[in-house]
């Protein structure tokens, strides 16, 4: 008889799958490597992202138009232009309202400047007007050819503004008459100028570096690429300090007009530069914060922030402050260690904090918010005025 042989009857039953599972050993050494990594990173991002401290806040207004030009503190006094073409006086110490004027018929978008019981600003209107500050009354104006933008500055008795019809326009001071011809500077005047003894310092839009006498209009010129759409500033070492839009920080020798490239940043440097102590403070629209030594010119730190940083930064008491375009003020010691940063609004802020005698600072943002914070080291309220 014949078996036939099935092979399939032998055929032994598949295995499952096996699945790996760690012993108690390994899984509690992954655990502690787990853990121990995990407490790398998270001091990893502390030390790069330090708990900083709040800056007090005392109170806070809200005008009916945004500012961009920088505050002005006379005594018990702050005096804002805005946007809209008003000047507002508040009392210092409280924020309450003590007039509101509108002298212009456009935007107030350059700094305002005292003198001699008076103060100076331009505006979108081609005009520069002189205020009584404690009233808010225009004691005189007079017309340009073009948008004032930058900030007026004053040399013995003429008050100097630049245009953006290209011109640097010369008026006597407190009545504002015509002291001199303008001074052709081939383009717009973007950034506030600066004056060193009796000269005025300014760069126009398309490049180059003026020292102007205006009571004589004799002129230097020394060669900065543009376009220059920052404010030059006099170190006391005898240096003018100059970005440009590519990101490139320059110095300029005063008495021998030469030119120096610092640094390149990796975008447009619009804010007004700042000495203290031997270092030169400049933002840039790369969201940072940067410091320089000033002699020898060098690079020395950079401070991160979550927008551009177009506003001149300001000192107090040993510390710098300065703001963002995401409305955040920030707090640094001189070396430029972070030390404090406080949320002011979701507006970005494009003027100069400004500082009283009384310990406080003062932030303007361009929806027309503005708050008063105690310096640090100084006590405040929490007091806001909506």
């Amino acid at each position: 008889m014949v078996v036939e042989f099935d092979p399939t009857a032998l055929a032994r039953p598949p295995r499952p799958p096996r699945r790996w599972l760690p012993s108690p050993r390994a899984f509690a050494i992954g655990l502690m490597v787990t853990g121990v990594l995990t407490m790398i990173a998270l001091g990893i991002w502390i030390a790069k992202h330090p708990l900083l401290a709040s800056i007090p806040l005392r109170w806070g207004v809200r005008l009916h138009a945004g500012v961009e030009a920088d505050p002005l503190v006379i005594g018990d006094m702050l005096i804002i232009g805005s946007m809209d073409g008003t000047l507002w006086g508040l009392d210092a110490a409280s924020g309450q309202r003590l007039y509101r004027r509108a002298p212009a018929v456009l935007g107030i978008g350059g700094g305002l400047v005292e003198h001699d019981g008076l103060i100076y600003f331009g505006s979108d209107d081609h005009c520069i007007y002189a205020v009584d500050p404690h009233t808010g009354d225009t004691v005189a104006s007079a017309r340009t050819n073009g948008p004032v933008r930058a900030s007026p500055v004053v040399v013995g008795d003429r008050v100097v503004v630049g245009s953006d019809d290209g011109y640097v326009w010369t008026f006597r001071v407190g009545t504002l008459e015509p002291a001199s011809e303008p001074f052709p500077a081939g383009s717009p005047i973007a950034g506030d100028p600066c004056v060193y003894e009796d000269r005025v310092i300014f760069c126009p839009l398309a490049g180059g570096l003026y020292l102007l006498d205006p009571a004589t209009g004799d002129h230097q010129f020394a060669d900065v690429p543009g376009p220059i759409c920052s404010g030059p500033a006099v170190t006391i070492s005898g240096n003018v300090w100059v970005g440009n839009d590519l990101g490139d920080v320059y110095v300029v020798e005063i008495e021998t007009l030469a030119v120096e490239h610092v640094a390149r940043l990796p975008q447009p440097v619009r804010g007004g530069f700042l000495e203290q102590a031997g270092r030169v403070y400049v933002g840039g629209n790369d969201g940072s914060l940067q410091v320089f030594r000033s002699r020898p010119p060098g690079p020395m730190r950079e401070l991160a922030a979550g927008g551009a940083v177009r506003a001149r930064p300001e000192h107090a008491a040993g510390v710098v402050y300065w703001a963002s375009d995401d409305g955040v003020l920030h707090a640094c010691d001189l070396e430029g260690s972070a030390l404090a940063e406080e949320r002011v609004g979701g507006a970005r802020i494009a003027s100069r904090p400004a500082v009283s005698s009384s310990g406080i600072l003062y932030v303007c943002d361009a929806a027309g918010r503005v708050r008063a914070y105690s310096l640090l080291g100084t006590e405040g309220s929490d007091e806001d005025r909506p």
